[in-house]
């Protein structure tokens, strides 16, 4: 039931992101490509087009915004929210298919952004040999920390340099659902709109800080057991590692907490 409510919100919001996806890629194409004609008759015409793409890279990010608040408060606190709640799916089920349908368009919004600086970009730089280059740095790196520990902790490095990539979607759940938080405490009361906004910086604030002194105390915990010691690598990946470790478990902690949070107000304090 799960992916069918993922597709239905996939379905529901592709038609508000395709067309500026669209937008930006052509105007991206147009104008990295009439870049250097020169000024003449035909070019002149091309001077507006970094405008519409300025104006489309910023509207990216505001319809991911918008349609992220708009969607949570249609389908689960508005007159869509009593056909939901019929269906038979758990809050949690609802919940979290929205969170992985907005961290998808968040990631391919990204994607899209990086994409139109490439193509703007493509005469002047040459990608396929960055490409390489961070490639060809990325073995001398590996080959490198397996000479001081072998194939073992190559592949340590490995697991930690995914769980990075783990902390990233992690904290993209985070953000997603302490805005559907604020959103559900501004609709316990009046003014939701205020209550909402200020909702999301304390809750936001709250959680960071948090986190991150978390973070610090336990990489300071983790440097005095550690001390001095000749082998500077390896008392670097043990502080790293224990920052990317505190980082997962604090992310995941705090999307389960929100999650918790959002569940129990719909099914007890929200009157549907």
């Amino acid at each position: 039931m799960l992916l069918k409510l993922i597709k239905h919100e996939f379905k529901a919001t592709a038609n508000k992101f395709y067309p500026i996806y669209a937008l930006i890629l052509i105007t991206s194409f147009i104008y990295g490509n009439f870049f250097n004609i020169g000024y003449n008759v035909l070019s002149a015409y091309f001077n507006i087009v970094p405008v519409v793409l300025g104006c489309a890279l910023v509207a990216q990010f505001v319809v991911l915004l918008m349609v992220t608040i708009d969607r949570f408060n249609k389908s689960l606190l508005g007159d869509e929210g009593y056909l939901m709640f019929t269906l038979p799916v758990t809050n949690r089920q609802l919940i979290l298919s929205k969170t992985i349908v907005t961290g998808v368009w968040y990631f391919i919004t990204h994607i899209v952004f990086m994409l139109s600086i490439m193509i703007l970009t493509s005469d002047m730089v040459d990608y396929s040999y960055m490409f390489k280059g961070v490639i060809g740095l990325n073995s001398m790196f590996m080959e490198a920390v397996g000479t001081v520990g072998g194939v073992s902790v190559q592949i340590a490095v490995l697991i930690k340099m995914l769980q990075v990539g783990v902390v990233g979607l992690l904290t993209v759940a985070k953000t997603i659902l302490i805005i559907y938080l604020a959103l559900i405490i501004g609709s316990l009361v009046k003014r939701a709109k205020i209550v909402g906004l200020f909702s999301y910086i304390a809750i936001n604030w709250v959680l960071t800080t948090f986190l991150g002194v978390s973070t610090i105390t336990m990489l300071i915990n983790s440097s005095k057991v550690v001390g001095v010691s000749t082998n500077i690598l390896s008392d670097l990946y043990g502080l790293v590692a224990t920052g990317i470790n505190v980082a997962t478990i604090g992310n995941l902690a705090i999307c389960i907490a929100v999650m918790e949070l959002i569940s129990y107000i719909l099914t007890n304090k929200k009157e549907l």
